[in-house]
C-alpha cells in the first residue's frame, strides 16, 4: 500500500510520549456512573449475541460517556468536528 506523507502534524492531536509522561492532564478516569454504564452496554452486546464488528452506536448505547467522548474529540480534532457536525 503506498502511503503518501502529509507533513508535520501541528495541532493538539499532536504529541509525543516524552511530552506526556510526566503530565497527567490529558488522563481521563472514569467515573462509577461512566463504569456502570460501559458495563451495561456490554452486557446488552452480549444479551443479543453480537459479533464486535455489529456494534454501532444505536446498540452499544453511552448516553453519559459518549457526551465526554465528543468534549475529548473537541479537544483534539475541534475543526474537522466542526465541519463533520455541519
Amino acid at each position: 500500500m503506498h502511503q503518501k506523507h502529509v507533513g508535520q502534524v501541528a495541532e493538539n492531536s499532536a504529541w509525543y510520549a516524552r511530552d506526556l509522561r510526566d503530565d497527567p492532564s490529558w488522563i481521563y478516569t472514569l467515573n462509577d456512573d461512566e463504569t456502570s454504564e460501559i458495563r451495561n452496554a456490554v452486557a446488552l452486546v452480549e444479551q443479543q449475541g453480537l459479533a464486535l464488528n455489529d456494534l454501532d452506536k444505536d446498540n452499544f448505547k453511552l448516553p453519559l460517556l459518549s457526551r465526554k467522548l465528543e468534549g475529548v474529540s473537541d479537544q483534539l480534532e475541534p475543526r474537522s468536528n466542526e465541519l463533520r457536525r455541519s
